[in-house]
């Protein structure tokens, strides 16, 4: 129940006050986030044994602690005065780390209240659209209220998982948050375009988004751009005719046909050359192809998921993507963290590569030394996941057997390829910084085509074919200010 709540209202520690009359005492229930639908019931003595304080002084601050009868949300600096007026709450925050926070009151039959409170480890968590959806789903959290009345009176300190992503290992805050944005936009047909380095586990993501979405049954077909002959790119893509060009000796069918009824995963979309771009863009606006020496168009349904490690943006600026192909394209963005953004993962990644390693080659798991780990965990993986796969599985290979497996060569690179690497990083910021900043006066220049407006027709939220509420996110990140642009 509690984790049907997360697509619509993001949290990483939900809290559940009871006060069933004026007089009663409060009740109280809490429920950490520790994986993707994953969720540990915390009651007075777990919040005991991990914060350190008594358990008789938790249920003190917990019976006298006021109920909130406001719905409102708390971001920043708000966030940390409500906490300063609440032991109760501070003590919330300084345990998990919480930066904001959204309360709902409801008021129950018997004049009792039943609240519940929203935290987030994000900033900037909550808005106004939020407060809005709340007041849409009182009769889904009227049966989260019963069913977590009832969960008050038998607590077990046990997760319920039931994650559904069974080749994505981790549960990092900011693995969580893609895995959010996926059970969000899966079921639906919109296009969505996977941003990443290499190695970050996009086709991963894309297998996910298949799976989760109503296209399950049908296909998944994938292509890599980045592999595909220049000369063949439109008959791989659309397929062709016999006796189309030297060589067709019969029909052949293209990726799209392929995958109509299903998705297509177009991988590396950036390495398209830009001739191809302009076929592409006409089959994702008319729904239609036709094959190469046809002269039949023949509709296609397909769901297009992208993928690229570019930056798109940088791309269109430089004259190497059409601008209306990636408007098309980047309908839902995704972007996906480093695995050095992501480094509470690497254990448990490890673990599971080291694993799958031994049920294949039907070896018996000796397990990681204390030392690997360590060294795992603080290297800076310019490979991603990709390269943390192959470093296990070379050290599996030369693993004995008899004892913890150990890095068998250090992961530090020496010398002039350590110095080289130390430039790639460099150049790496570099141009993370550009991005940010080609970002900023790309949204600038819309903002002020708008004449400030970011809602409504001709808004820039309009005009950039995004909610307004993820062009604002997006503004607060960058530091652009609405009235900056204002007629």
């Amino acid at each position: 129940m509690v984790g049907k709540i997360v697509p619509h209202i993001p949290f990483d520690y939900l809290v559940v006050d009871i006060k069933s009359q004026t007089d009663a005492p409060v009740e109280n229930c809490s429920f950490l986030r520790i994986g993707f639908n994953e969720y540990q019931a915390i009651g007075a003595k777990e919040l005991s044994v991990i914060s350190g304080i008594k358990h008789a002084e938790i249920n003190e601050l917990i019976s006298s602690a006021a109920v909130e009868k406001m719905l409102v949300l708390y971001n920043g600096a708000d966030f940390e005065n409500y906490c300063r007026q609440s032991k109760l709450k501070n003590l919330y925050a300084q345990t998990f780390q919480l930066c904001s926070a959204l309360v709902y009151p409801i008021f129950l039959a018997d004049n009792g209240i039943f609240t519940v409170s929203f935290y987030s480890r994000k900033l900037e968590a909550y808005h106004s659209d939020h407060l809005a959806l709340l007041i849409n789903l009182q009769q889904s959290l009227s049966s989260l209220a019963s069913a977590i009345s009832s969960a008050t009176r038998s607590i077990e300190n046990k997760p319920a998982i039931v994650t559904g992503f069974n080749d994505i290992v981790g549960n990092s805050n900011s693995l969580l948050s893609v895995l959010d944005l996926v059970t969000q936009v899966a079921p639906l047909d919109t296009s969505v375009l996977i941003l990443g380095e290499s190695g970050t586990g996009k086709e991963r993501i894309a297998d996910s988004l298949h799976n989760h979405s109503a296209r399950k049954q049908k296909p998944l077909v994938k292509i890599n751009c980045a592999t595909l002959p220049h000369s063949l790119i439109e008959s791989e893509l659309f397929g062709h005719e016999k006796g189309a060009f030297t060589g067709a000796a019969e029909r052949q069918m293209g990726k799209f046909e392929l995958a109509s009824g299903g998705t297509i995963f177009l991988d590396e979309i950036g390495e398209l050359p830009l001739d191809q771009q302009v076929k592409l863009l006409r089959v994702l606006q008319e729904k239609e192809i036709t094959r190469v020496g046809g002269k039949q168009a023949i509709k296609v349904d397909v769901r297009v998921i992208a993928a690229t490690n570019r930056n798109l943006e940088k791309e269109v600026a430089e004259g190497r993507f059409r601008l209306d192909l990636y408007y098309r394209l980047n309908v839902f963005p995704i972007q996906l963290p480093a695995l050095r953004e992501r480094k509470d993962d690497i254990r448990q990644l490890a673990y599971h590569f080291a694993r799958l390693f031994c049920k294949k080659n039907n070896r018996v798991f000796p397990g990681l030394s204390v030392q690997m780990l360590t060294e795992l965990e603080v290297y800076h993986w310019p490979g991603n996941i990709r390269e943390l796969e192959n470093i296990i599985e070379q050290s599996m290979i030369l693993n004995d057997g008899k004892k913890e497996v150990t890095l068998r060569r250090p992961l530090q690179p020496a010398g002039a390829l350590q110095q080289q690497a130390i430039n790639t990083i460099n150049s790496l910021d570099d141009v993370k910084n550009l991005q940010q900043q080609n970002e900023k006066e790309y949204i600038s220049a819309i903002l002020k085509k708008a004449g400030g407006r970011i809602r409504g027709k001709g808004g820039a939220a309009e005009l950039l074919n995004q909610k307004p509420t993820t062009l604002e996110s997006r503004m607060a990140r960058l530091g652009i200010k609405k009235g900056d642009f204002l007629i």
